[in-house]
């Protein structure tokens, strides 16, 4: 992470590479009324005219009066096709579908001599191995970002069919944003980072064959945390970013006998 900070670029992660499946959940509903399924099932057809024109190569007129016939339907057929319209719902918001908007950023809300850090260390701190890196918001200001707090609940935030065809994307930010309540002593906040601020590269450091990045300006590095099993070059590598940044501090987290959590030290030198 700290040769990427060095590069001036910090990685940036896609939902389906996410380590829990439950990540981007949601509970896709049908319209309550008759009228309004109706009203689904008349935009659905818009998109089976064109799908017509396409595929059997009918002109707009014929293809429209193919269409109109499947919104008269029997009230069966209308809750086939809404069901058959929940899958493609819940296909928009797959992984690999939200992969194709953004890529996201996860960080924690700081938070010093606190129990909690220590699973947090073992989670995404290599085995308290790793570093952690404090970053002024202000970095994420651009139109481009997003700062999404998390919310913890207990089920998948609900989501209606119609959203899908209005691409709200409040919504999206919503479903995107939510998650499980078992992970809620992570006080998680996501950076949303729109793709045409993303550049992917080879990557050789590990088993995957890319990895995306996002530029940043050193001079929002404010804090950088070794872990206590950190090794030499993390150090100097963070001595580095100092030398460019005079304005950072580093600190060494240190376990001390009379607590679960670790304390840190403020290396000056």
């Amino acid at each position: 992470m700290l040769s990427d900070l060095l590069l001036g670029r910090i990685s940036v992660s896609r939902i389906s590479e996410f380590n829990d499946p439950f990540e981007c959940h949601a509970r896709v509903v049908s319209p309550e009324t008759p009228k309004e399924r109706q009203e689904l099932f008349k935009k659905a057809s818009i998109g089976i005219t064109q799908k017509l024109m396409h595929t059997e190569n009918l002109s707009k007129y014929k293809a429209k009066i193919k269409a109109e016939k499947i919104t008269r339907a029997s009230h069966s057929r209308i809750e086939s096709a809404t069901k058959a319209t929940e899958l493609n719902m819940n296909n928009f918001f797959s992984h690999d579908a939200i992969d194709k908007s953004v890529r996201v950023s996860c960080f924690v809300t700081p938070s010093d001599n606190n129990p909690q850090e220590t699973p947090m260390w073992a989670y995404y701190g290599e085995s308290h191995q790793g570093v952690r890196i404090h970053i002024d918001p202000v970095a994420f200001s651009a139109p481009e970002f997003h700062l999404e707090p998390m919310n913890y609940v207990n089920t998948p935030p609900q989501t209606k069919l119609s959203s899908f065809y209005n691409k709200n994307e409040s919504n999206f930010k919503k479903i995107i944003s939510s998650k499980s309540n078992a992970w809620a002593h992570e006080n998680e906040i996501r950076i949303l980072c729109k793709l045409k601020v993303v550049s992917t590269k080879k990557d050789t450091t590990s088993a995957k064959t890319e990895r995306d990045y996002i530029q940043i300006d050193l001079k929002h590095i404010r804090r950088i945390d070794l872990g206590i099993k950190s090794k030499d070059d993390a150090l100097a590598n963070a001595r580095k970013l100092r030398g460019i940044n005079p304005e950072l501090t580093i600190y060494k987290a240190i376990k001390t006998s009379g607590e679960y959590y670790p304390t840190y030290e403020l290396i000056d030198d």
